[in-house]
């Protein structure tokens, strides 16, 4: 019989170049996707209606890119030791993965606390690292070396093509009232209170705001490719304009916070960009090699502000 494993999906939403799910899938491993909205981040000063609907939108694209490859996707509104106390009762498993989040300290207090339950019920935790911070930094002189080796030197991995779910049926009475196993098309996670906002619609076609970008796995990649292919030429000098940015300027922000894209994937497709481009002298040529090393050096920079 095959481990079961359990994907806590947080900021990592997405199935391409996501070394957590990758682990899962290299070693055969039954899995179980798990998205908690959590009550603590929901009330949290820092989170607005926009971290609502970023979230939903990669969940909508997430949950059905999993069950195209047979795995499932429960959504929870609990806080995550308790959901895992819950799941743990109702089907032991072997460890759990994760992405090694760098958040606020209800976040890393969270964490925390997740290492405390999983050394207490003898799972298996493993966090991957999807961006350049380094945790526990042993010396600001070796941080470059280890980045180099975690994104610069590390090739992409493509999305799984198959992901064993879970042999055994979770009994949906030992799961949280307001656990879910898919998204509703209307309404759900009602309660998940935040400021300015007492409801989360989880709805397609419902947006109560207007132009607001969508952040999913499939957008993120199609926001690189437009940018690495049109928009970014005017990338250098364009970002400090009013008036330019929003054209020129990368729009991966977004999509990097929650992880519809990693920073790794953006930094290798700049790179081939790059390198169509080496032979190229003309007037738009330069421009754009100009534009887009501006942009891998301020990818560099997003890490290393963060590190500080």
């Amino acid at each position: 019989m095959s481990e079961r494993w359990l994907w806590w999906a947080k900021r990592d939403l997405r199935l391409h170049d996501n070394a957590a799910l990758r682990h899962i899938v290299d070693s055969d491993y039954e899995c179980l996707v798990l998205f908690a909205f959590e009550p603590s981040m929901g009330a949290a000063a820092e989170t607005s209606e926009f971290h609502a609907l970023a979230q939903r939108d990669a969940l909508i694209t997430l949950q059905s890119d999993l069950e195209q490859r047979g795995c499932s996707l429960l959504i929870a509104e609990a806080e995550v030791v308790d959901l895992l106390n819950t799941l743990f009762q109702a089907a032991p498993f072997t460890g759990i993965v994760s992405h090694e989040e760098t958040g606020s300290d209800i976040s890393f207090s969270r964490d925390k606390a997740v290492a405390r339950w999983a050394r207490q019920h003898d799972v298996q935790w493993l966090e991957f690292p999807q961006n350049g911070v380094v945790r526990c930094l042993p010396n600001r002189d070796e941080r470059q070396h280890i980045i180099w080796q975690r994104i610069w030197d590390t090739p992409i991995q493509r999305a799984p093509r198959k992901i064993i779910p879970w042999s055994t049926e979770l009994p949906t009475e030992m799961l949280s009232t307001s656990a879910k196993t898919s998204i509703p098309s209307d309404h759900a996670l009602t309660q998940w209170s935040m400021p300015n906002t007492s409801t989360l619609t989880i709805n397609k076609q419902l947006d109560p705001i207007v132009g607001r970008q969508c952040v999913n796995e499939p957008q993120a990649r199609a926001d690189l490719a437009n940018f690495l292919n049109e928009r970014g030429v005017g990338y250098s000098g364009g970002i400090s304009s009013p008036n330019k940015a929003f054209t020129h300027g990368s729009r991966l922000s977004a999509h990097l916070a929650w992880g519809t894209l990693c920073i790794r994937s953006a930094f290798h497709e700049t790179m081939d960009r790059m390198g169509h481009l080496k032979e190229d002298k003309t007037a738009e040529a330069i421009q754009w090699k100009k534009s887009l090393r501006g942009f891998q050096a301020r990818l560099h920079w997003h890490d290393h502000f963060i590190q500080r």
